[in-house]
């Protein structure tokens, strides 16, 4: 009997009190390295140059002029933003009805959600609505303006009392009626110039300290001002050769190159700051604050390195990152040397794979207008464009496969062809080409 219990201690208990002992050596906390603190430190904010505190003017109440002063005062709490007060964007003039902004041919700007009619607004009702909205469709314009010269940073703060990026999202369509009613009233250029103004901030503030969710809905926002660009030069084809080349000039960048993805990280740091409390208080005995940053940082890292990565290659290099930070589990709790578990966010790196994949789509989008563009300023048969399109220069190529983009002659598109979740492929048009005979 002595000899059985003893066999089984060496062979049950013995390995389960080594890994428990070694679970629990794992929960020591470690000295955070250099480069750590480095990394998640916060840049103090610049009131009087700040991006998120001027962006407060398109919410104040109306007849505020001093977008900044208001701002500063919101953010100092010396002021309020009731919703008794703050300007809105009313889109309601006419229920059940949207905003409908075709590019010639097929595509449509801001389709009708599939449960209500796909009804637009008359001239009269859209006339109104720009009416009601014009003074908060000129405060953003007028904040595209300024935003080159202000500093996108909400340093290390988790939120800012400033108007939320969905007000901003929800303004453009009615913004992009505006500009094209300007193109119809022969004041073409004023709009094509309120048009770069805007693309430009769009590009400042993707370099600027957005965390990931910001980033995804600025990426949309500016999605929505590049699908505009078409019908604005369509409504007045004459624009296109006077604008075009500084048009082109505006648009020609990589998206995920000009993204600081570093800044974007560095925010990870910022929320677990603010989270910290909790994690000590919650998970006193388990939590190993400084461990975690160090692995936070480490991960960040290859999320840098992924993002320059070839999007065919963007699946792979998530398996080997997954491979190199093994899932922790009962049945694996040698994996749990840092826990993990606590904040899932330092192993997100399929979220930002898609973000990768999304932005370099994003460029083909880019890609695809400056085409059309350039196809229009040469007068360009559409029976041209097949060959066109295989004879540009490669910085004009898909950036999705390094090919030419393709040619539809039956719908007139622009497109390639892209992978779906499942494996299949389909054809997603970019921009519909009609030249006028």
């Amino acid at each position: 009997m002595k000899l059985f219990i003893r066999t089984a201690f060496i062979l049950i208990f013995l390995p389960l009190i080594s890994l428990i002992l070694l679970f629990i050596y794992s929960l020591q906390d470690q000295p955070l390295a250099p480069e750590t603190a480095d990394f998640f430190t916060s840049t103090p904010i610049n009131l009087d140059k700040n991006f998120f505190i001027a962006s407060s003017g398109i919410r104040a109440p109306s007849g505020e002029t001093d977008f900044h002063a208001f701002g500063i005062k919101l953010f100092n709490g010396e002021t309020k933003l009731t919703r008794s007060k703050r300007l809105e964007f009313e889109n309601d003039v006419v229920p059940e009805k949207t905003n409908c902004i075709k590019q010639t041919g097929h595509y449509t700007f801001r389709p009708p959600l599939k449960h209500k009619p796909a009804e637009c607004l008359s001239s009269d009702e859209t006339e109104l609505l720009l009416n009601r909205n014009q003074e908060i469709l000129n405060r953003l314009e007028d904040l595209y303006i300024k935003t080159p010269d202000l500093n996108v940073n909400k340093g290390g703060r988790g939120h800012i009392r400033y108007a939320s990026i969905i007000d901003v999202y929800n303004l453009h369509p009615m913004l992009c009626v505006k500009w094209k009613n300007q193109v119809q009233n022969s004041n073409g250029q004023k709009a094509i110039e309120s048009w770069m103004n805007s693309t430009r901030a769009f590009k400042h503030i993707f370099q600027g300290q957005l965390n990931f969710n910001d980033y995804l809905q600025w990426e949309l926002t500016y999605l929505l001002n590049l699908f505009c660009l078409p019908t604005l030069f369509e409504a007045d084809t004459s624009l296109i050769k006077i604008h075009g080349e500084e048009v082109i000039d505006v648009l020609d960048f990589d998206h995920l190159a000009l993204w600081n993805l570093e800044k974007t990280l560095q925010t990870k740091g910022y929320f677990l700051n603010a989270d910290e409390q909790t994690l000590k208080t919650q998970l006193k005995f388990f939590y190993a604050p400084n461990k975690v940053r160090n692995q936070l940082y480490k991960s960040s890292q290859d999320i840098i390195q992924l993002s320059k990565v070839a999007p065919h290659e963007l699946d792979k290099a998530v398996g080997q990152l997954k491979l190199k930070y093994p899932d922790c589990s009962l049945a694996k709790l040698h994996n749990c040397s840092i826990p993990e578990y606590f904040d899932e966010r330092i192993y997100d790196f399929e979220h930002y794979a898609e973000a990768f994949f999304s932005s370099h789509r994003l460029n083909a989008r880019q890609i695809a207008t400056i085409l059309w563009i350039k196809a229009h300023m040469q007068n360009l048969p559409a029976e041209k464009m097949n060959d066109f399109l295989s004879a540009v220069p490669t910085k004009y190529h898909d950036p999705i496969n390094q090919k030419p983009f393709l040619w539809d002659s039956e719908k007139h598109s622009i497109y390639h062809v892209i992978q779906n979740y499942d494996g299949t492929h389909r054809q997603q048009d970019l921009i519909f080409y009609n030249p006028k005979p």
